[in-house]
């Protein structure tokens, strides 16, 4: 709802992302928390101190969260193309559409986000961005044992509604994302200056996921990237090579992981057609990255 109300007042008032200042940020979220307390299931946070305490940090987290999305933005060429894009049974996308066994089929509901799209020497290229109230990264043990299934599917399903809507564009992945909607503490052992506060804090908002290991693609995220992003999960080596650090997977291997969750996504459909109900704890222990 957020993101949505903003890309249409941007767009509404001819503006870019990066000119949308702290002033009028909070005159736009003002506006938007006012509208939403006149509905009288949300009128319970004006019964008291506290719940109006509530509001205040909400307007807090909200600025600051919109502040680091206009800077991640404006450091890159790519545009958001859609904002809480809805699937509800759209029978048309094999993407969400599975077939399982005895002619049965799942249909897959649920709502990205946000879709960044840039179009460049005749190619689509989509990221796929979750918000999320708590740090979270890809992790491909999860992916392998079926926990972490989401965000991939939204990608398959948003590059197949675009090739659908376009007829002469290859459509490509650019990257996944997940980005924690916060108002950190930035935490320091030196005296920082404003300007180092600024920097450290919208930093500390840095996309976690994974991006296409592509140096074209990786400089239209941040078209500013050196040697430490903080906008993408990438770094460099004194040597200008990307570090082991980076987040970063080769196009031919993401086109694996979203087979991958594809067929995971059908057999997991055809346990639960078959009754397969029994309890199967999983324990974690520590995150595969790899």
């Amino acid at each position: 709802m957020l993101l949505n109300f903003f890309s249409k007042r941007i767009s509404e008032r001819e503006l870019s992302w990066d000119e949308v200042i702290q002033a009028i940020r909070l005159a736009w979220i003002g506006e938007m928390v006012e509208s939403a307390l006149l509905e009288e299931q949300h009128q319970v946070f004006l019964s008291s101190e506290r719940n109006q305490y509530r509001i205040k940090r909400l307007i807090a987290i909200l600025d600051k969260t919109i502040e680091a999305i206009g800077f991640q933005i404006s450091r890159g060429n790519f545009e958001p193309a859609e904002a809480e894009w809805q699937f509800k049974g759209d029978d048309s996308l094999e993407a969400l559409n599975l077939s399982l066994n005895g002619d049965r089929e799942m249909c897959l509901l649920g709502t990205i986000d946000r879709v960044d799209k840039l179009s460049k020497d005749g190619v689509s290229y989509l990221t796929v961005i979750d918000y999320k109230s708590s740090s979270k990264d890809m992790d491909y043990g999860d992916v392998y044992n079926g926990l972490q299934l989401q965000l991939l599917l939204y990608l398959n399903a948003a590059i197949e509604v675009t090739s659908n809507a376009i007829d002469n564009e290859e459509v490509k992945p650019a990257g996944i994302f997940y980005f924690k909607v916060d108002d950190p503490y930035i935490d320091s052992d030196l005296l920082l200056s404003s300007d180092q506060s600024q920097e450290a804090h919208l930093k500390s908002f840095r996309l976690r996921g994974l991006v296409i290991e592509d140096e074209t693609i990786i400089k239209e995220l941040d078209s500013q990237f050196t040697v430490d992003s903080p906008v993408i999960p990438v770094k460099r080596n004194k040597s200008g090579t990307l570090s082991k650090n980076s987040r970063t997977i080769d196009p031919e291997d993401m086109t694996h992981l979203r087979t991958f969750v594809n067929k995971k996504s059908t057999s997991l459909g055809n346990g639960i057609v078959n009754g397969e109900i029994s309890p199967k704890p999983f324990v974690k222990k520590k995150p595969n990255r790899m």
